[in-house]
């Protein structure tokens, strides 16, 4: 769930977003209104925004910048945007829409090319976080997330100016910083906002930080939060918090569903996958900066595995299990190998497009990533051995990803959306051949199984299995391999057949009811007192 900073208090009391399993919608109540209505176009929608009059809604979807007018109307494309993930946006009375896919950027309100303004050092911060302009239109707040620090406590808020670059630090140990028409910064520590005097003209912090709100659902792990108050002084927020990460367990399930935990203790984990031999993993755990960790599986031990800062995520063997290959976002995201032995790592690809590791080929030669650019993603292949010079491999208007290696190395299962949804393809490589539809009705992230012959895929709440000879390229039968637990994703097979994945131990998250406080200015000043 997602609150809109810069809410219109005149019309509108929440937008946010509503998940259904793997799906997002942007939905927005009326303040005379008692039910939310959908936001057409709003599917998939992160980070929701506001013009300044209140009259637009913007948000940021599939690889775009996208704007409706709240009285009715088609969505409208304001621009592309190359990243997957998006630290904020705030639409300015200047016209322009401040926004950090990374960098501090820029787009005229009425649509064009954006304009970076300010770059991130990658040798001391992950990306920027919560732009927003301030009065005199000169200056920008942003939050910094400094590279390895394990929570949004320690991250730091600072005043960008635009005219000489000059950067002005606010607070050292906090995040989500906001300006107030009251004469307040606020902003998130520790489970609560706190509210200190500001002066936007000097950029001074004025008197010692109050504590104003318990709530906001802060979440010092993501540094998500849900809160936002209107320039007229009407504070919305959710109840609740501070959240914690969605912790699990690193799980093996057999074909019969038996369960069974390979991880010591509950942390974030995500994206599991067994080495080669099946004696090890490797598994992201996620934090304000996500790590990469191996995971010893007959001792149930992890060690750390990455250090370089950012977010190091989507982890694969090499084919010989000798590396491990994962993607960094540290302004870009670019893919990376370190030997398992503990030598350096190596960078394998530059470039401001996203990019994640899928496989390599039986003998190590190859791997396959997908590429975001944009809202468009391809499959391409890169040499391991001599230059790393990517090319593509399959490439049109479609998105394709999850390019999967056959054991023997002459196919290649992946997923594209040409049909209109997910579905999982295959076809030769290397040779000329045609492409097969390998799942019906939908389906993610395929996997072979170690002796070919099949290949799982994740539909719903089940591992679809399909026999594949891997001669003909003929495709037989589909069953149910396994019925998942709830809240369960497989994202691998081991040697031994077993699925391995990660179990969420979490209950499902109901969303609260927005509070609404008016008139918050009174109160906020009666707490944390401006001089006139």
């Amino acid at each position: 769930m997602a609150v809109a900073n810069g809410f219109s208090s005149r019309s509108l009391e929440e937008t946010g977003t509503h998940t259904n399993a793997a799906t997002t919608a942007l939905y927005l109540r009326r303040m005379d209104q008692s039910a939310p209505e959908l936001v057409p176009g709003g599917e998939g929608a992160i980070g929701p925004f506001f013009s300044p009059d209140g009259q637009w809604l913007g948000w940021f979807s599939h690889g775009f910048m996208r704007k409706v007018r709240l009285g009715g109307g088609a969505p409208i494309t304001v621009c592309e945007v190359t990243s997957v993930y998006m630290g904020g946006a705030y639409w300015a009375a200047d016209g322009f829409i401040y926004f950090t896919p990374s960098d501090l950027m820029r787009v005229s309100a009425t649509g064009g090319q954006p304009e970076l303004l300010a770059r991130v050092d990658p040798s001391k911060d992950a990306d920027y976080q919560s732009p927003q302009l301030l009065p005199g239109g000169n200056v920008v707040l942003l939050t910094r997330r400094p590279l390895n620090v394990t929570s949004y406590d320690d991250a730091v808020i600072f005043a960008y100016r635009l005219d000489t670059h000059e950067v002005v630090t606010l607070v050292e140990g906090g995040s989500a910083g906001t300006y107030l028409p009251s004469g307040h910064l606020l902003y998130a520590r520790g489970g609560s906002f706190l509210a200190v005097r500001f002066d936007a003209a000097r950029l001074k912090v004025l008197g010692a930080p109050v504590e104003v709100l318990r709530g906001g659902m802060l979440n010092k792990d993501s540094g998500n939060a849900a809160l936002a108050v209107s320039d007229n002084g009407v504070l919305a927020y959710a109840p609740g918090g501070p959240m914690q990460n969605d912790n699990g367990e690193v799980i093996a399930i057999s074909h019969s569903g038996a369960l069974h935990a390979l991880s010591p203790n509950p942390r974030y984990f995500d994206e599991p996958a067994v080495s080669p031999d099946g004696q090890n993993l490797v598994t992201t755990v996620r934090a304000a900066n996500d790590d990469i960790w191996l995971l010893n599986r007959s001792r149930s031990v992890l060690t750390r595995f990455t250090f370089a800062g950012g977010d190091n995520q989507t982890p694969i063997w090499s084919g010989d299990g000798s590396h491990v290959i994962y993607s960094r976002s540290n302004r870009t995201r670019n893919l990376f190998w370190r030997p398992v032995n503990g030598g350096p790592e190596e960078r394998l690809t530059t470039g401001d497009t996203v990019q994640f590791p899928d496989s390599t080929t039986p003998d190590g030669k190859l791997l396959a990533f997908t590429q975001w650019t944009g809202a468009n993603g391809d499959i391409y292949v890169l040499p391991l051995e001599g230059a790393h010079t990517p090319r593509p491999l399959i490439a049109t208007r479609f998105n394709e990803r999850y390019g999967m290696f056959s054991p023997d190395g002459k196919w290649l299962a992946f997923v594209s959306n040409e049909s209109g949804n997910d579905e999982v393809y295959v076809q030769p490589f290397g040779r000329e051949g045609l492409r097969s539809v390998v799942s019906t009705g939908g389906g993610v992230r395929p996997v072979w199984g170690h002796d070919g012959k099949s290949i799982y895929y994740s539909a719903g709440d089940a591992v679809m299995q399909v026999v594949f000879d891997s001669t003909t390229g003929n495709i037989g039968q589909t069953t149910v391999a396994v019925r998942l637990p709830p809240r369960t994703a497989v994202f691998d097979v081991s040697p031994a057949g077993e699925f391995i994945g990660v179990r969420k131990l979490a209950e499902s998250f109901t969303a609260p009811e927005l509070e609404i406080a008016t008139e918050w200015f009174r109160e906020l000043s009666e707490r944390v007192p401006v001089p006139h």
